[in-house]
């Protein structure tokens, strides 16, 4: 036994542990190889090469330059020894999924062409029909030309794909020469990807633009993973989502853009404990996929579990600025700005979800002028078919609707959800529109529920959303509130509110408790309505009248209460 043991010492120390490795990449020095050592003298040509090589614990510096390349992860490694690859300055690193085409022939007036394009055709409709699915792209010194659908649709600033002839042509802005120009078109699918057997990996600095992706495709696209650290990394100009994770578990997002892409910044199915951190999904969705499909901001998914937004910015979007969609729960969005959306179910839209705390947001000009029937769409903040959600501190202003509740004949309800201390002014419709008075079947409360849930049988059965505390203001002759909706068979608090004390009245008739017993209507007085600055003045109404949450800072960082009690809204005067 004592000869095993001095056997097993001898070995350890006779065989060092290996010491983790630094690779540099440098696609323009002028030594640069994949047949190099990875060396600051003799680096890498490719992001490729490194990832083909690292090990966990090691540390990949990629230096400035343009890399058209999609870099697949072989290897991942530990939560003691992570993968790391750095760009280096941050920022300068551009990972592109298109080539550059030159050599291009003149076809007639200003249109020009390039014959025997083999890649006419093999970018179309995987996903679904239309012509909205196509994902050819094409940049001309940077800038993107429009598709259009047919030769005869084209003109100064567009391009068309003649698949049948496999031919590409282009018609510049200014009837420029694209011989004269640096002209790119996508040609990649994916830029960077990774799975269950690559967990630990950071990637810190990088740009990724191009990407041939097609719809609820992400140009950096996750499956299964867990254990990633993205920092400081932007995706613009893609044709589908910007980030896509699939079932990814234990994923940290912090300071990255995700903006103008062709249908989402950041899209989710699935998966568990994820955290967004000081983001922006801005200006997505500019091909005009379906808002009512996948498209927008932000859009999670398929039984999610505790996904995290924190401090995120989604705006001018062509859809919803941040969806959760279908049987997650546990979810925060807090400390958000979601603003001028449009086609916008909602600045934050909650379907089909349960026990999402939503607090500290700005929602404001977040609007669907073509809703129809949908007349809840446009709103603020909307929650459909979801329960026990607490929605505290938001400020709501200039949407068409304030808050939406809605529900309707699924096998869920819109119930125990605790709408306190916002508030709901200057929006153009109703500042708050409740459809949630019919009980629907319910299959069972199989998720987190908030603290103040203590029956949520007896929720269910009472229907007991509560509102109190909310500041309510209008600059035109127009209810408040709406309360009931179609889904009603007519209970007594049915109806459309002026009056505040009348809505209070009513309910208590229904339920035995009143809502909104402290609610308050007057302006808020914000410090600038028409800049966008919803700080309070000093003489606000909204000051020292909420109701303690146990949210103990506002939108800004501030403490919170910094009076007597805490302020209305998502921001703390003082």
């Amino acid at each position: 036994m004592k000869g095993a043991v001095w056997l097993l010492a001898i070995l350890l120390f006779a065989s060092p542990m290996t010491k983790a490795a630094t690779y540099i990449v440098d696609t323009n020095h002028p030594q640069a190889s994949d047949e190099n050592p990875g060396t600051p003298d003799r680096p890498f040509k490719t992001i490729s090469k490194a990832a083909a090589v690292v090990q966990a614990g090691d540390t990949v510096i990629v230096k400035a330059g343009v890399y058209r390349e999609t870099v697949r992860m072989i290897r991942g490694g530990t939560p003691q020894k992570p993968i790391t690859f750095l760009a280096e300055p941050i920022g300068s690193v551009v990972i592109k999924g298109s080539d550059v085409v030159k050599d291009w022939q003149k076809a007639d007036g200003a249109v020009w062409w390039k014959t025997g394009w083999e890649l006419a055709g093999k970018l179309g409709t995987e996903t679904g029909e239309g012509f909205v699915f196509r994902r050819e792209q094409v940049f001309c010194d940077g800038k993107p030309l429009q598709q259009v659908e047919r030769r005869e649709q084209m003109q100064a600033g567009t391009f068309w794909v003649d698949i049948e002839g496999k031919a590409l042509y282009v018609w510049l802005p200014e009837n420029a020469n694209p011989n004269e120009k640096v002209m790119e078109v996508s040609t990649r699918s994916v830029l960077w990807a990774g799975d269950y057997l690559t967990p630990f990996v950071h990637l810190k600095g990088f740009r990724f633009e191009h990407c041939a992706n097609r719809a609820q495709h992400g140009a950096i696209h996750l499956t299964i993973a867990y254990g990633w650290l993205l920092e400081d990394c932007s995706v613009e100009w893609v044709n589908g989502t910007g980030l896509k994770l699939d079932n990814c578990t234990n994923i940290v997002v912090r300071r990255c853009q995700f903006n103008r892409n062709g249908q989402l910044g950041i899209g989710m199915g699935d998966g568990w404990q994820v955290t967004f951190e000081d983001c922006e999904t801005s200006y997505n969705n500019w091909k005009g996929y379906s808002t009512g499909w996948e498209a927008g901001g932000v859009k999670v998914a398929a039984a999610a579990r505790r996904v995290r937004f924190l401090r995120h910015k989604a705006a001018f979007n062509r859809g919803s600025g941040i969806w959760f969609d279908y049987a997650g729960y546990g979810h925060e969005i807090i400390g958000c700005v979601i603003h001028d959306n449009t086609d916008a179910n909602a600045g934050i839209q909650i379907e089909v979800t349960f026990g999402v705390l939503i607090a500290n947001n700005l929602c404001y000009r977040n609007t669907h002028p073509k809703k129809g029937g949908a007349v809840f769409f446009g709103s603020g903040i909307l929650l459909q078919q979801s329960g026990f959600c607490r929605v505290y501190h938001n400020t709501c202003v200039e949407n068409d609707n304030g808050l939406a509740l809605e529900g309707a004949g699924r096998a869920v309800l819109s119930a125990g959800n605790e709408v306190v201390n916002n508030i709901f002014a200057f929006n153009r419709e109703f500042q708050v529109r409740v459809w949630d008075s019919v009980i629907h079947r319910v299959t069972g409360w199989t998720f987190p529920l908030p603290s103040f849930v203590r029956d949520p049988n007896q929720w269910a059965r009472e229907r007991l959303n509560r509102f109190d505390s909310n500041l309510y203001f209008a600059i035109v002759e127009k209810p408040l509130i709406e309360w009931g909706g179609p889904y009603n068979p007519g209970t007594p608090d049915k109806g459309q509110y002026r009056d505040l004390k009348e809505f209070v009245e009513k309910t208590r008739q229904h339920s035995g408790w009143a809502q909104e017993a402290h609610g308050i209507v007057a302006d808020p007085l914000f410090v600038n309505l028409s800049a966008g600055d919803f700080r309070l003045r000093p003489d606000s109404p909204a000051i020292d009248k909420g109701i303690p949450l146990g949210i103990m800072t506002d939108i800004a960082g501030n403490k919170r209460p910094q009076g007597k009690a805490p302020d209305i809204g998502a921001y703390e005067q003082g």
